[in-house]
């Protein structure tokens, strides 16, 4: 059995209770009740799940047969949590002798729970009599309130695939996807009920079907004549009952069918449309991958270039209830969901690179490159959020989550994984401003990468909402020289030790981690202000976190796409595009993370002798090439927990035509070691 991993909430004030969920329990859909019970659901990959006794299956199904060699077994998984996420209530597998997968989640009115997802399986609903008996890609299932047994189940055409699933107010079951089966199996007087020529060959066609809540009855079922579909369609409803689809016609790349975003209004019982219309995206291929309706039946449609390489670009369209396009608004990135509020605001949960969203005044930044302020290097994509105000989709809030997954559950909550960095397995948290006294970054000091571990010494950068005093305070000493752990009130604490501090201010706190921190395990941090503590959040703990220090003010070097590196030449000059390093020279960089020191160091202390030095093995490559480090040990600053490290440069290098080298500093031995690098100018 694999270990379990906590599952966390984050009330709007505070952290709740653990609860528990295994590792290979991957959420793809959740759902919060009328009594804030969390229901999620997704995909298992393996038979360590907390189930419950008494649920429908309790034990990982033992029949399955994968399709081809490399195939794996996979099954759906459904879990329902209290709301203090202190108890799973009861949590089941769902699956049968084949692959399975659990895309779609919705609460009916009585409390039961219908899922949807896709299935190679042939056994899924034995013994149950719904639309379809025959086994198909798509599944629909309805589970009791109290996940013990199946209710209704039915297959639904044959090779399709889902998209979406909702349910309206009476519990009738919509769902919507590329079907593919011929014939398709459409209702009397449908829209459409054949599959339209298509110019682009062969190539889906987007559907949508509505069935009883019984799951028995087929009530109507439509395609909607817009082929070439590249990912299944998106279905919501009016207020009227009015049906909106939306998808993609043609394929996603350039070429003689570019792809184009299609949504359809059709009338309630799918015989007619209101409006169908294809919107031309411009000279980038889009398709239409994301939508919401308000209560006006205005139609907020998103879509984007998820299909291409990354940095994503896309664009939310505003549709008028009659189909005209009422407005548009870039989006730097891609977009999972979009959900309208009650007030009518928009909220949108994607992915987008921090050097290509910009952050509205106050919001989140990203943990890859806090200092974005002047300039963000290239870095991957993050999750981020964003509220738009609909009558122009123009921003109220647009911050990151600093979280490896992203769900929008509503429009007020997200659930995230590991949530502004923390150990935090699962999280609910804000769709917007976090709470006050919440840390959404601890950065290494030297690159303000926020991903890495916490390690002894380290110089790491907290950054926040409201974590420090009103008024900016820099460093103190007291009668001894030693930097002093509380400014303007404020104390940092990790594992019960108080940090030295460097800066604080209302929301950035520079701090060193104590040197008699763990390198294994986690780090208990807390944040006090006079006494009380604004802050408490757990890390994971190390033994090297390296980083170098970058030339920030310089901006990025149009060379390397990121910002050189704080270096001083032989001579005692900054390195620079005008001052750059003759080869064979040596070079001074500066760094922190090396981990626990030789000469063990004092914290808080100045380092009065420069003998410490780290007690891990420190490499350095300029261009690929090793490098000689001349020097390596503390650096003449006001705390220990800074490096310099002289390094003697090759004497040849193959990028001197080009005016800059590649540095590359590793620390550690290859099964636990960390690095980091950037340029320098050479000549």
């Amino acid at each position: 059995m694999r270990p379990m991993v906590a599952l966390l909430a984050f009330s709007m004030t505070a952290i709740l209770a653990a609860q528990q969920l295994s590792p290979s329990a991957h959420i793809t859909a959740a759902i919060l009740d009328s009594d804030s019970h969390l229901i999620v659901a997704g995909v298992a990959y393996g038979p360590d799940l907390p189930t419950t006794a008494g649920t429908i299956q309790p034990a990982w199904p033992s029949t399955c047969v994968s399709n081809t060699a490399l195939a794996e077994c996979t099954h759906g998984f459904v879990a329902k949590i209290a709301p203090t996420a202190n108890q799973v209530l009861w949590a089941t597998y769902f699956g049968g002798n084949g692959a399975d997968s659990i895309g779609a989640l919705a609460l009916a009115p009585d409390g039961s729970v219908f899922i949807a997802g896709t299935t190679s399986s042939k056994d899924l609903f034995a013994g149950l009599t719904g639309y379809q008996s025959r086994p198909a890609a798509i599944f629909v299932a309805r589970i009791a309130a109290d996940g013990d047994s199946i209710l209704a189940g039915t297959y639904f055409g044959s090779d399709d695939q889902l998209g979406a699933m909702l349910l309206d107010a009476a519990g009738n079951v919509y769902i919507s996807g590329d079907a593919y089966s011929n014939p398709f199996p459409t209702t009397p007087s449908a829209y459409r009920q054949t599959y339209s020529p298509s110019a682009c060959g062969v190539s889906p066609d987007q559907f949508v079907a509505k069935l009883d809540p019984s799951l028995t009855t087929l009530m109507l079922s439509t395609l909607l004549g817009t082929p070439g579909g590249v990912v299944p369609s998106v279905v919501e409803l009016g207020a009227d009952g009015t049906i909106y689809v939306a998808g993609t016609s043609g394929y996603e790349r350039a070429g003689p069918c570019p792809a184009r975003p299609t949504l359809t209004r059709l009338a309630p019982d799918a015989r007619s449309a209101i409006f169908s219309v294809q919107i031309d995206p411009g000279a980038v291929p889009l398709g239409g991958y994301v939508l919401a309706v308000d209560a006006a039946g205005n139609a907020y449609l998103e879509g984007d270039t998820w299909n291409s390489p990354p940095p994503w670009h896309g664009v939310i369209w505003k549709v008028a209830p009659n189909g005209t396009l009422a407005e548009s608004q870039p989006i730097d990135g891609s977009i999972d969901r979009l959900l309208v509020d009650p007030s009518g605001e928009v909220v949108a949960v994607g992915t987008a690179s921090p050097s290509d969203l910009a952050i509205t005044p106050g919001a989140v930044a990203s943990c890859d490159g806090i200092p974005a302020a002047q300039a963000s290097e290239v870095s991957p994509e993050d999750f981020y959020v964003a509220r738009l105000n609909s009558p122009d989709l123009s921003y109220s809030y647009a911050g990151f989550l600093n979280s490896a997954t992203a769900l929008l559950i509503g429009p007020d909550l997200v659930l995230t994984f590991n949530p502004y960095t923390t150990t935090l397995t699962w999280a609910l948290i804000p769709a917007g401003p976090p709470p006050s006294g919440t840390v959404t970054c601890v950065a290494n000091a030297a690159n303000f990468e926020g991903f890495g571990p916490l390690v002894p010494g380290e110089s790491v950068a907290l950054f926040g909402r409201d974590i420090g005093p009103e008024d900016p305070v820099s460093a103190q000493f007291d009668q001894d020289g030693n930097l002093t752990g509380d400014l303007g009130g404020i104390s940092v604490s990790f594992d019960g030790v108080m940090a030295p501090l460097l800066f604080a201010g209302p929301d950035q706190i520079d701090a060193i981690v104590p040197f008699e921190s763990p390198t294994a395990g986690q780090i208990h941090t807390e944040i006090r202000r006079d006494g009380a503590v604004v802050s408490a959040f757990d890390k994971t703990a190390g033994l090297t976190n390296v980083g170098i220090f970058r030339n920030f003010a310089s901006g990025l070097s149009p060379l390397t796409s990121s910002f050189p590196l704080a270096a001083i030449n032989q001579d005692g000059s900054v390195n620079g595009p005008d001052n750059p390093s003759p080869s064979g020279s040596v070079v001074t960089l500066y760094s922190t993370g090396f981990g626990p020191l030789a000469n063990e160091a004092v914290d808080r202390t100045h380092p009065r002798l420069r003998s410490s030095y780290p007690v891990v093995p420190i490499s350095v490559t300029v261009d690929g090439q090793p490098a000689t480090i001349e020097f390596i040990g503390n650096a003449p600053t006001p705390v220990q927990g800074v490096f310099q490290l002289s390094i003697r440069l090759p004497g040849s290098l193959p990028s001197e035509t080009s005016g800059s080298a590649d540095i590359s500093v590793t620390a550690g031995k290859p099964h636990n070691q960390s690095a980091d690098g950037g340029a320098i100018w050479i000549r």
